[in-house]
C-alpha cells in the first residue's frame, strides 16, 4: 500500500502559487509523485499555470545558463521561452548535474548557527524534548527541517524566536483542538540537532549541563507552587536519559526523588489522542533549597516565558516560606537577598 502524503492546501498553494515551484519540485519536496501533486491541485481548486509550448534548447546554451551562470530553471524558462518540464528533461538527457532543491530554490536567506556552546546545549536539550528534526531530501540536500506542533502559544513563540534569525519560520493557522504547527528550514550548521541525544560531555561539565537541562526543562518540565509546596517535575519516555539527568543533578548536590512510572506504554494521551509508544517516567525536586539551587542554575538559560513565570512564582513562594519557617537546609544561596527574579518578557 502506498504511503499517504499529508499535504495541506495552505502549504501547497504557498509552494505552487507564491514560490512558483513546479509540480515536479513540489513532488520532490514532499517525497511523492508528480501525479499526486496534480491531483491535490485539482482537489483544492488551486488554479494551475498554463503550459508553455515545447521548444528545444542546446546543451551548450543550457549548460551556460544553468551551470556557469547558475540561473534557476524558472529564470531559464522566462528568458528562453522553453518550458521548465523541457529544461528538466534536457538536464537529464545531457547529463548536466542538477542542484538540490535547497540550492536551486532558496527563496528566503539563511544564516549559519553562530551561537555559543551554552545556546547549542540549550537547543539540543529542547530538541530532545519537543522538536522533530530531519535532513530534507536526499543526502546531497543542504536543508535541515525543524518542526513542532503545540497548543501552547508560549511554545510556538519560543520556537519562532529561537530560529527566526537563521531561516524563514512558517506558522500554520490554528487547527481543531487549538493545535498550531510551526516549521523552519535551516542550513547544515544545525546538523548537531539531527541526533536525538546529548553529548556525554554535558553530564560531566556543569557549565554545559545546566543550559542543556534548561532546554530540556522548557520542553518537558512541570513547575508548581501551591500553599507550602513547590516542586519541579521532569518527565519523558526516555528512561535512560532521565536517569542520567537524575544522577547528574545528585552529583551536583541537588537531591531528587526516585524515578517513577507515570503512564504505561499504550496509554492514550488525552491532549492529542495518541497512545504512548513507550513507558512514561518522571522524577521531581521538592526540597525548597534544592529547588532554589536548581532555579539559580537553569533559570538564566530558560527561554520559555511560561516556565520562567513558574520559576519566579516558586522562588517567591519559597522566600515567603523561609520568612515564615526559616531555612532548614544548606544552600549555595548565601542569603535571601540573593534570590533573584528572572525576566520573562
Amino acid at each position: 500500500m502506498a504511503k499517504r502524503v499529508n499535504i495541506s492546501k495552505e502549504k501547497l498553494s504557498n509552494l505552487y502559487i507564491n514560490n512558483k515551484l513546479t509540480t515536479y519540485e513540489i513532488a520532490d519536496f514532499f517525497g511523492c509523485s508528480q501525479g499526486t501533486i496534480w491531483k491535490r491541485l485539482h482537489k483544492y481548486n488551486i488554479p494551475t499555470r498554463p503550459q508553455h509550448p515545447t521548444l528545444d534548447i542546446s546543451k551548450e546554451k543550457l549548460k551556460n545558463l544553468y551551470t556557469y551562470r547558475r540561473l534557476s530553471t524558472w529564470t531559464i524558462e522566462r528568458i528562453s521561452g522553453v518550458s521548465r518540464n523541457t529544461i528538466f528533461r534536457k538536464l537529464k538527457e545531457f547529463n548536466i548535474p542538477t542542484r538540490c532543491i535547497s540550492e536551486s530554490h532558496l527563496i528566503y536567506p539563511r544564516k549559519s548557527f553562530d551561537g555559543c556552546d551554552y545556546l547549542k546545549a540549550y537547543l539540543i536539550g529542547f530538541r530532545i524534548g519537543d522538536l522533530r528534526v530531519r535532513k530534507k531530501g536526499k543526502n546531497k540536500c543542504k536543508t535541515i527541517n525543524v518542526d513542532c506542533g503545540s497548543t501552547i502559544k508560549a511554545q510556538i513563540d519560543l520556537i519562532e524566536n529561537l530560529f527566526k534569525d537563521y531561516g524563514k519560520v512558517w506558522i500554520s493557522k490554528m487547527y481543531k483542538g487549538g493545535k498550531v504547527q510551526i516549521e523552519t528550514y535551516l542550513d547544515l550548521s544545525f546538523s548537531f540537532l539531527l541526533k536525538k541525544e546529548a553529548p556525554e560531555e554535558y553530564f560531566i561539565n556543569e557549565k554545559l549541563f545546566f543550559p542543556f537541562l534548561a532546554g530540556f526543562s522548557d520542553a518537558e518540565s512541570y513547575i508548581f507552587s501551591k500553599g507550602n509546596k513547590d516542586g519541579f517535575v521532569l518527565a519523558n519516555c526516555d528512561y535512560n536519559l532521565l536517569l542520567k539527568i537524575h544522577s547528574t543533578l545528585e552529583k551536583f548536590g541537588i537531591k531528587c526523588s526516585n524515578l517513577v512510572l507515570e503512564k504505561k506504554k499504550g496509554t492514550i494521551n488525552k491532549f492529542d489522542s495518541y497512545s504512548l509508544n513507550e513507558d512514561y517516567w518522571s522524577f521531581s525536586v521538592n526540597r525548597k533549597m534544592c529547588l532554589l539551587d536548581l532555579f539559580k542554575k537553569i533559570g538564566p538559560h530558560s527561554r520559555h516565558r511560561n516556565k520562567i513565570k513558574a520559576i519566579n512564582k516558586a522562588i517567591s513562594n519559597i522566600k515567603r516560606r523561609n520568612l515564615l519557617y526559616g531555612i532548614h537546609s544548606k544552600s549555595t544561596w548565601k542569603n535571601d537577598k540573593e534570590i533573584l527574579y528572572l525576566n520573562c518578557n
